[in-house]
C-alpha cells in the first residue's frame, strides 16, 4: 500500500486530507510539526509527503531538504496559504514535486499524487536499469581484463618461444662456425705438410689431386658457413643490423637479381639485440620468398626510422600470389606465419599485399620503445 505523510499545524486540514486519501486506498500518516514529520520518515517508507510551508518549529523548505537527504525517491508536495512566486521557485529548486496554494483542490491534489507516483515508478525503473547496466559493465570489464590477461600471457609465451628458438639457433650457429673454423685450420695444415712432402718427392700428379681436394673442402666450408649465417648471423652484434642486412644482400646478389636496400637507423645502438634480430629475420624471410617463390628480378628493401617508429617495407614487382591459394602451400605458409609471430612479438601486425601479376609487398612498423625494451629473459 502506498504510504503518504501529511505535515501541517492545522488539525482540520490534516484530518480532511487524511480522510479523503484513505478513501483512495492510501495509508496516511499525519504530524502537526516538522520534527514529528521527520521522525515518521525515519521509521516508515514514505512515498508522498504533503508539507505545509509555515509551521511553528521547522519551516516546510527545511523539512523538504531533510526528507530528500534521507530518500531521493520520496516526492514532496508543498502546500501553503501564504506563499508567492519566490517561495514556489525556492521549493522547486530544493526538489519539491509540486507547489499548491490553500485551500486545497482535492481533485487537483489527486492528479498531482498520481503524477508523483508515476514519476517515482519511472525513476525506480531507471535506477534498476542503471544498476543492471553498471553490473553488466563491471562484468564486461572483468571479462575484458581476463581476456587481456590471457592475450598478454599468450603473447608473452609466443615471445619466449621465439626467444628460445633464436637462442638455440645462435648456439648452433656459433658452434658450427667454430667447429668449421677449427676443422679448416687442422685440415689445411695437414694438407700443406703432405703437399710439402710430395713436392720433395716430385709427385706432381698427387699435388694436383690434393689441390682439387683443397678446393672441394673450401667449397664445403663456404656452404657450411652460409648455413650458419642463415641460421643466425654470428656477427650481427659486431657489425650491426645494417651491416648484417648488407652482407645478406651481398650473398644473394650473386643470383644477378636487382636488389635495392636502404637501412636508415641513426640510433641503432639503442636497439636491443632481439629487436635487431626480428627485423633481420623479417627481411631475410621476405627476401627468400621473393627469390625462391616469386622469382623476383627487382626487390626493394627499406628499414627507416620515422619519429617514434621504425618502418619496414620489402617489395617485389613480379608474379605476386593469391593469399588464399598460398595457404595450401605448407612451406610458404610456415615462413609467413613465423614472420607474423615475430612482428607480433614486438606488438605490430605484419601486412601482406599481393596480387597475381602485381607483385608483393610486406610491411610492418615497430615503435622505437618496443625495440629498445629489455626483456626479463636474456637473449
Amino acid at each position: 500500500m502506498i504510504q503518504i505523510l501529511i505535515v501541517d499545524d492545522e488539525k482540520i486540514i490534516r484530518e480532511r486530507l487524511k480522510n479523503i486519501l484513505t478513501l483512495d486506498n492510501y495509508k496516511v500518516f499525519t504530524a502537526e510539526t516538522g520534527a514529528k514529520g521527520l521522525a515518521i520518515c525515519q521509521k516508515e517508507k514514505i512515498e508522498i509527503a504533503l508539507i505545509d510551508l509555515r509551521m511553528p518549529d521547522i519551516d516546510g523548505i527545511k523539512v523538504l531538504r531533510e526528507i530528500k537527504k534521507k530518500s531521493k525517491l520520496t516526492e514532496v508536495i508543498i502546500i501553503t496559504g501564504h506563499g508567492g512566486i519566490k517561495t514556489a521557485i525556492e521549493a522547486l529548486k530544493e526538489g519539491s514535486f509540486r507547489y499548491m496554494q490553500k485551500p486545497i483542490d482535492y481533485d487537483e491534489l489527486a492528479i498531482h499524487i498520481k503524477a508523483a507516483l508515476t514519476k517515482q515508478k519511472q525513476q525506480k525503473k531507471m535506477d534498476a536499469y542503471v544498476r543492471d547496466l553498471e553490473k553488466a559493465i563491471n562484468e564486461k570489464n572483468k571479462e575484458l581484463k581476463l581476456r587481456e590477461k590471457a592475450e598478454k600471457a599468450l603473447k608473452q609465451f609466443s615471445r619466449q618461444k621465439l626467444y628460445a628458438r633464436e637462442e638455440e639457433k645462435k648456439k648452433l650457429s656459433i658452434r658450427l662456425h667454430n667447429e668449421i673454423g677449427s676443422f679448416m685450420v687442422d685440415t689445411t695444415s695437414a694438407i700443406l705438410l703432405i703437399e710439402e712432402d710430395i713436392r720433395n718427392n716430385a709427385k706432381n700428379l698427387d699435388i694436383v689431386e690434393i689441390a682439387q681436394t683443397k678446393m672441394k673442402i673450401k667449397k664445403m666450408a663456404e656452404k657450411l658457413r652460409d648455413i650458419c649465417i642463415e641460421i643466425r648471423p654470428p656477427d650481427i652484434n659486431m657489425i650491426g643490423l645494417k651491416g648484417a642486412i648488407s652482407e645478406l644482400i651481398g650473398r644473394v646478389s650473386e643470383t644477378k637479381r636487382e636488389i635495392y636496400f636502404d637501412v636508415d637507423l641513426p640510433s641503432e645502438e639503442n636497439i636491443k639485440d632481439w629487436g635487431k634480430m626480428i627485423i633481420y629475420r623479417i627481411v631475410q624471410e621476405s627476401l627468400n620468398n621473393a627469390l625462391k617463390h616469386a622469382k623476383a628480378e627487382n626487390i626493394k628493401i627499406f628499414v627507416k626510422r620515422d619519429n617514434d617508429k621504425v618502418n619496414i617495407l620489402i617489395a617485389d614487382d613480379v608474379i605476386g600470389f593469391d593469399i588464399n591459394k598460398m595457404q595450401k602451400k605448407a612451406s610458404r605458409r610456415l615462413g609467413l606465419k613465423i614472420m607474423k609471430e615475430e612482428a607480433e612479438s614486438l606488438g605490430a601486425p605484419l601486412l601482406i599485399d599481393s596480387r597475381p601479376g602485381h607483385g608483393t609487398s610486406i610491411k610492418t612498423a615497430f615503435t622505437v620503445k618496443a625495440l629498445q625494451t629489455e626483456e626479463n629473459y636474456a637473449y
